[in-house]
């Protein structure tokens, strides 16, 4: 039998506790991945915390659809500023709530270089042609 199957069975103490033993090194050969659906909300908020500061960002790509949105923008936020690497910003936008998705848009458009529609004649070309 794999440890896998007993994970479910198991109450939400003894799980956070076994994620707290392999984020410490004390157990050896658990996927910490394979315990985030069976912890609690408030567990795995506090679980990735320490992977925020450990800058795990191969695990905390896997915790993205079970922590919470406050949760979520921590790590968007680490992403943000380079303290996060692994994880794609893009990775993070079903996740996310909408203003931290309006700003993520209005800080990668202020940096755009100026452009003049009239003179790129490309820019609706595909359209045209799909009317035709």
């Amino acid at each position: 039998m794999k440890y896998v199957t007993l994970l479910p069975f198991m109450d939400s103490e003894e799980l956070k506790d076994l994620a707290e033993k392999i984020i410490s090194q004390e157990v050896k050969g658990v996927n910490i991945v394979t315990l985030y659906p069976f912890l609690d909300r408030s567990s795995l908020d506090e679980i990735v915390e320490k992977l925020i500061e450990a800058k795990d960002g191969r695990k905390l790509r896997s915790a993205l659809p079970f922590v919470s949105r406050e949760t979520v923008e921590k790590i968007y936020q680490g992403v943000k500023d380079g303290s996060i690497t692994g994880i794609n910003e893009h990775s993070l936008l079903p996740f996310l709530g909408r203003k931290a998705i309006k700003d993520m848009f209005y800080d990668l458009i202020k940096d755009l270089p100026e452009t003049d529609f009239d003179k790129d004649e490309d820019f609706f070309d595909d359209e045209e042609e799909d009317e035709k």
